[in-house]
């Protein structure tokens, strides 16, 4: 019997390496649906920061430092298990408030509290004077006052004044343009010492600047790739990896709780009921692109993420409040036991100390299981059409059940997703770099605020760059018309550098789904392209009206012809029974 030989025409690679999955999340986060859906839930979010920022008046300053949140950093290496950062935050705050009276003593000529040292006021007023007495520092020094003074010093000189002309004419604009240049940065230095409210120095802002600083450190551990770096007692900061950074993220968000908290919870509430509804959709819309292909529309995943609102808005939060319920219990029970006297109180809590236990126990559980699974949450509610507690039970049994596989699976979003986030980075900087390129070939008018050493338009919007900042503005080379053009430049600027965010946070839950998708089919044996959908009732369709007969009226129905009325005597016909014969 001859030799029958095995042909391989091709390998399912999805089906023996499941992690590839993964790797659509790049298709699915680019569906310019999620992009909108992403991109309008960070504007909500964006704005309301913002405006808060505003009207946030409340709280203590903020410590800034060369327009970075220096009290965040501090926060993150201090932390709050000792009195390190109150101790350093009042040197901070006493030190700058004698830097404010200072400057208030030297600029307006208040000695006593006229001002308050952190109002808006004081910050405006100290403004309004650098601004006056820079406009009088220009006029001072201008090419026209130059020209004035040269004649008047050379007079009888021409060659000479010729010569100084020239030189005044390059070194002048350099020099105006430095000095402005100068006081925009003392500008900047008052509003650090404010640290609040109109200054443009609120929490969010502040929260903001750190967050995207950690960010640009995360993404860079990640190609090292250098992700448990910095974990050993002994490691510098600079050894630190993704872990160190992600969890310098989180201080970030627990200074906002520790210094504001107050902020914390109303912008927290207003961004967890934004993304209930955004974040749903965009999910749905990710659940079914998965499973069958199916590409929705942005009203009809609008649409399934209000009807899911509540769903999507309890999930993360009834785990937290188990903890905290659980928590108070346990600080009742001890205060009501232990303050006991004459021993009482010492037998009673050793005694009944198996119940903390216990409670620490569910804690621990719940705590771990949120963390874990807190990011299939949503992707279970998209998937299932299900409520807030099959959420919880589906991500919490997934995470406990296949736990190194949840964490390898993340691992390859996370470093996948660093990569798509540089495409998608280039992509955005040649968008921004032939634009500007493009626009300013032909504009040679030179620019008022840089003295004719740029173009108005290289004046208004700097070129950007490749490994620096793609909305870089120098808004000291900018005045009047130029200013304002400058500013509706750096918003359409940043609705470029808005759908890069956005990507992120598309990819986010894209990932997360297909990383759900994944567990569940390991868990429960449940085919990839199983998804809830959504049931419509059928239509009935409305009866068909009778055509018309041929002679153009429609034919009449016939007319039952009358029964003979029974007679009253005779008795009705009975019916005989097959049974009774």
């Amino acid at each position: 019997m001859a030799e029958e030989k095995l042909e391989l025409r091709g390998i399912d690679w999805q089906e023996t390496f499941s992690f590839t999955h993964v790797f659509r999340s790049f298709r699915l986060a680019i569906h310019p649906s999620k992009l909108v859906l992403a991109f309008v839930g960070l504007a909500l979010c964006v704005i309301a920061g913002f405006v808060l920022d505003g009207l946030w008046y409340g709280g203590p300053a903020i410590i800034w430092e060369d327009g970075q949140p220096k009290e965040i950093e501090v926060f993150a290496d201090k932390g709050t298990s000792s009195k390190d950062f109150p101790t350093w935050y009042k040197a901070q705050a006493k030190s700058r408030e004698d830097r404010l009276k200072t400057l208030r003593r030297k600029e307006l000529g208040l000695d006593v509290d006229e001002v308050s040292v952190y109002s808006a006021s004081l910050a405006g007023k100290l403004i309004a004077v650098k601004n006056e007495k820079l406009q009088e520092w220009l006029e001072d020094n201008g090419l026209d006052n130059t020209r004035r003074k040269l004649k008047e010093r050379y007079e009888g000189q021409p060659e000479l004044l010729d010569e100084r002309w020239r030189q005044a004419k390059q070194e002048v604009p350099k020099k105006l343009l430095a000095r402005r240049r100068e006081v925009h940065i003392e500008i900047e230095s008052i509003k650090d010492l404010v640290g609040k409210g109109p200054a443009r120095r609120g929490p969010f802002r502040a929260l903001l600047r750190y967050e995207l600083g950690v960010f640009d450190k995360v993404v860079a551990c990640a190609l090292g790739p250098n992700l448990l770096g910095g974990l050993e007692m002994t490691a510098s900061e600079a050894d630190a990896g993704v872990a160190v950074h992600l969890w310098r993220g989180l201080k970030g968000l627990q200074w906002l709780f520790k210094q504001h908290w107050v902020y914390f919870i109303v912008f927290g509430a207003f961004c967890l009921v934004v993304w209930s509804v955004f974040g749903g959709a965009i999910t749905r819309t990710a659940a079914l692109h998965v499973a069958r292909g199916e590409k929705i529309s942005i009203k009809e995943a609008l649409k399934f993420g209000l009807k899911k609102f509540p769903s999507f808005l309890f999930a993360p939060l009834i785990p937290v409040a188990i903890v905290v319920v659980l928590v108070v219990v346990v600080l009742l029970g001890s205060f009501a036991l232990g303050n006991w006297g004459w021993g009482i109180g010492e037998v009673l809590v050793s005694v009944l100390m198996f119940l903390p236990l216990i409670a620490g126990f569910v804690m621990a559980l719940v705590a771990v299981g949120t963390v874990g699974g807190l990011n299939l949450m949503y992707p279970t509610i998209a998937v299932e059409g299900s409520d807030s507690f099959d959420a919880i039970s589906r991500s919490f049994s997934y995470v406990y059940a296949r736990p190194w596989r949840m964490a390898f699976y993340s691992l390859v979003a996370l470093i996948y997703g660093v990569l798509c986030y540089l495409f998608v980075r280039f992509f955005a900087f040649l968008v921004l770099k032939m634009t500007h390129m493009s626009v300013g070939a032909l504009i040679f008018r030179p620019g008022a605020g840089s003295y004719g050493l740029t173009n108005k338009f290289t004046s208004m919007w700097p070129a950007p760059e490749l490994f620096g900042s793609l909305h870089k503005f120098d808004w000291a080379a900018c005045q009047g018309a130029q200013t304002f053009g400058a500013f509706v430049i750096f918003l359409w600027v940043c609705v470029i550098i808005g759908f890069v965010a956005a990507f992120l946070v598309s990819f986010f839950f894209s990932a997360n789904t297909v990383i759900y998708y994944l567990l569940r089919n390991r868990v429960d044996s449940t085919d990839m392209d199983d998804v809830y959908v959504e049931e419509e009732p059928e239509e009935q369709t409305p009866p068909v009206a009778q055509e018309p007969a041929e002679g153009g009226e429609a034919e009449k129905p016939k007319a039952k012809k009358p029964k003979p009325e029974e007679k009253a005597d005779e008795p009705p016909e009975q019916e005989e029974s097959s049974e009774g014969e």
